[in-house]
C-alpha cells in the first residue's frame, strides 16, 4: 500500500509540474522537438518528455533556459529534486537567478553549430557530427561475446572516473569524422536521408551510423535503454532447458511461444525469439508488414523461425517460400515444421541461395546465422547453385509477390538486382537488412528508389549493438 501511495504522490507531482510549465508559456514545444529529434523515439509529447525525462538530463525547454546549468549553479534547487524550470517559474525569477551561462565551445564542432540554422536543415554529416561531438565523452564498458545473447544492462557508467585531456576527445572526434568520410559515400547517404519517410527512421539511420563509427565504448543505441527488454525474461521462461542443443556457439532450446501470444513451438535462441516475436524485426509499426493471405519470400530462413513468424501472419491462405541452402540449417527447419504441422502446407523450403542469377556456383563456410556465400576455392568443397527471385517466380508462375524479406549476409544487393522484374511488376512490401556492408546503407535504398520511385522508405534497428539487425522497409505510397 505504501508503494502505491508513493507512486500516486509522484504522479500528482509531475502532473503539477506539467500544468505549471504549460501555463507559464516558457516551454517552446516546436524548438524542443527540432533541437532534440530523439524525443520522437519516446512517443511522448515534447512537454511530457521534458517533465518526465529532459529536465534532469540536460534538455533545455527553450533556447534561453539551460536546465543542466541551472541545477549545477544552484545546489539548493538540485538537492530539492524540483524541476529546474518549475523552480524558476515559481521562485527563481523573483530571486533574480540566472538561466544560463555564457556558451563555451571546446570541441572542433562543424560550422553548422555556430550558425543560426534549425536542425531540420542539417545534412546527415551535420547530424552525425552533432551526436559524435557529445558521445566522445562517454566511457562505456566494451561489449563481450556473451552480451550478444543477453538483454543489455541499463545501469552503465557513462563517464570515465578520471577525465582525460581535452585533446584526447578532440582527436576521437576528428578520427570518427575521418572514418565517416572514408567509409561512406556521404553524398549518397544524404540522398537516402532525404527519401526516408519519417523522423524516427532518419534518427535511427543516423544513430546506427554513429554507433558503427564510435563503437560500444562511446555510444549506445536508444534500444539499449528501452523498457521492452523487460520482456526478455518472459521469453527465457518459454524455453525448455531439457531440450538444449548447441548450434555453433549458440544455445538452442525448444520454445513454447503461447505465453507470449503465439501458437508456435520451435528450436531457437532466446534472442532470436525476442527479436522475431517481441520486437517483430520484419514489421515496421502498422505500416510495413506481412498480412493475411500474402505471398512472402523469406530470404535467409536460418532455422525457420522467421518462416513460422510469416506463416502465422499470412495464415493458411497465404504462402511462405523459405530460402535456405545450408544443410545444417535446413535440418532444423524440418524439425521446426514438424512441431508446427498446421503450417506444412504454407511453408515451402527452397534449398538454394538467392543471387542475381540462377547459374552461379558458390560455396560457403557454415557459420550459423552468419553463413555467407563466397567464391569456390577447392573442387572438393560443398558448392551451391544460386537462384534469382525473378527466375523462381517465373518457375512457380506466381502472379503476385506481396512481401520480400532478405537477411542473407551481404547478398542482398545482388538478390535485389535479380528481383527487378518482380519488384517493378508487383511492388511488394520489403524488409531488407542493410547492415552487412557499409555500402548497403546507400546502394540498396537508392537502387530500390530507382526501381520503384513510388516506394516510401523506413529504417529500424533491433539490437543494442550497431553492427547487426538494421532493416530497411519499403512500401508503395498509399
Amino acid at each position: 500500500m505504501q508503494t502505491v501511495m508513493s507512486d500516486i504522490t509522484k504522479y500528482i507531482s509531475v502532473l503539477k509540474d506539467y500544468r505549471v510549465i504549460k501555463s507559464s508559456e516558457m516551454f517552446d514545444a516546436t524548438w524542443y522537438a527540432q533541437t532534440y529529434p530523439d524525443v520522437v523515439l519516446t512517443r511522448l509529447s515534447p512537454l511530457w518528455h521534458y517533465v518526465l525525462v529532459g529536465a534532469f538530463n540536460g534538455y533545455k525547454p527553450n533556447s534561453d533556459f539551460d536546465s543542466k546549468w541551472y541545477l549545477s549553479q544552484y545546489p539548493d534547487v538540485s538537492a530539492s529534486g524540483i524541476n529546474p524550470l518549475v523552480h524558476y517559474i515559481v521562485a527563481g525569477r523573483f530571486e533574480s537567478r540566472l538561466v544560463q551561462a555564457k556558451p563555451v565551445t571546446t570541441l572542433p564542432v562543424p560550422e553548422i553549430h555556430t550558425t543560426e540554422i534549425t536542425p531540420a536543415s542539417w545534412s546527415i554529416r551535420d547530424r552525425v557530427a552533432h551526436i559524435v561531438s557529445s558521445a566522445v565523452y562517454n566511457d562505456y564498458p566494451a561489449y563481450t561475446p556473451q552480451d550478444t545473447f543477453n538483454a543489455p544492462t541499463w545501469n552503465l557508467p557513462s563517464k570515465s572516473a578520471q577525465r582525460r585531456p581535452e585533446s584526447y576527445y578532440q582527436q576521437v572526434f576528428r578520427d570518427a569524422m575521418s572514418r565517416f568520410d572514408a567509409l561512406y559515400d556521404v553524398s549518397a547517404l544524404n540522398k537516402v536521408y532525404g527519401v526516408l519517410s519519417d523522423l524516427y527512421s532518419r534518427e535511427i539511420f543516423v544513430y546506427v551510423l554513429v554507433g558503427r563509427l564510435l563503437g560500444a565504448t562511446k555510444y549506445r543505441l536508444p534500444i539499449h535503454f528501452s523498457h521492452v527488454w523487460r520482456m526478455y525474461s518472459l521469453v527465457t521462461q518459454c524455453g525448455d532447458d531439457n531440450t538444449k542443443v548447441m548450434r555453433d556457439n549458440i544455445t538452442l532450446h525448444t520454445y513454447d511461444l503461447n505465453p507470449i501470444g503465439h501458437d508456435l513451438r520451435m528450436f531457437s535462441a532466446t534472442m532470436g525469439v525476442f527479436i522475431n516475436f517481441i520486437l517483430e524485426q520484419y514489421k515496421y509499426a502498422d505500416i510495413v508488414h506481412a498480412k493475411e493471405g500474402d505471398v512472402v519470400i523469406d530470404g535467409g530462413a536460418f532455422l525457420g523461425e522467421t518462416a513460422l513468424y510469416f506463416a502465422e501472419r499470412v495464415g493458411l491462405q497465404g504462402q511462405v517460400y523459405a530460402f535456405e541452402f545450408m544443410p545444417s540449417n535446413i535440418e532444423f527447419i524440418h524439425q521446426n515444421l514438424a512441431m508446427n504441422p498446421k503450417y506444412r502446407s504454407v511453408i515451402e523450403i527452397v534449398e538454394r541461395p538467392l543471387w542475381s542469377d540462377s547459374t552461379t556456383q558458390l560455396s560457403a563456410d557454415d557459420r550459423g546465422p552468419g553463413t555467407s556465400l563466397r567464391a569456390i576455392n577447392d573442387s572438393n568443397e560443398l558448392t551451391f547453385t544460386t537462384i534469382s527471385i525473378d527466375d523462381f517466380a517465373q518457375s512457380k508462375a506466381l502472379d503476385r509477390v506481396d512481401f520480400i524479406k532478405l537477411d542473407i549476409e551481404g547478398a542482398e544487393l545482388a538478390t535485389i538486382e535479380g528481383a527487378r522484374a518482380v519488384i517493378t511488376a508487383y511492388k511488394p512490401q520489403l524488409a531488407i537488412c542493410i547492415y552487412h556492408k557499409n555500402s548497403d546503407f546507400w546502394q540498396i535504398p537508392l537502387l530500390l528508389h530507382e526501381m520503384v520511385p513510388e516506394y516510401e522508405f523506413y529504417v529500424d534497428h533491433f539490437v543494442p549493438f550497431p553492427n547487426w539487425e538494421t532493416v530497411l522497409f519499403a512500401r508503395v505510397r498509399s
